[in-house]
């Protein structure tokens, strides 16, 4: 992996802000800045390792684990018909997984509207309120 940090190390080091739902100690889960749905949400590894399957076993359970408590949250707050999940690694080189609530029959992940600090407060404080 490239040796210089990713947008993503930049977020975990406190040096860009971001809309933080849950951290512990292996990853931190955010809602991304520009989503393509309501709610979409990305669990990043602490640990910046581009491709997900050269992760150790215990953090690549762990950060599954996170993401299937952090997909009920999801469901629960917004009500979404379901949330898919899409593991990645290539467009920014960390491992990380997307969590896309889905409203509609298909969805579009392309392009998404920047999220602006009022409407993130307050899906935080939705998402929040059902952790």
């Amino acid at each position: 992996m490239n040796e210089e940090k990713t947008i993503f190390g930049k977020i975990i080091d406190g040096e860009i802000p971001c809309y933080k739902i849950y951290e512990d100690d292996k990853c931190i889960v955010i809602l991304d800045k520009f989503p393509e749905t309501k709610g979409k949400t990305l669990v990043i590894t602490k640990k910046p390792i581009d491709y997900v399957f050269d992760l150790e076993d215990e953090l690549y359970e762990h950060v599954l684990k996170i993401s299937k408590k952090i997909v009920k949250v999801l469901d629960k707050t917004f009500k979404p018909k379901r949330t898919c999940m899409v593991i990645e690694g290539f467009e920014i080189p960390h491992a990380h997984i997307k969590l896309y609530p889905v409203y509609e029959e298909n969805l579009v992940i392309s392009g998404g509207q920047e999220l602006k600090d009022e409407e993130a407060e307050k899906l935080l404080e939705e998402i929040k309120s059902n952790l």
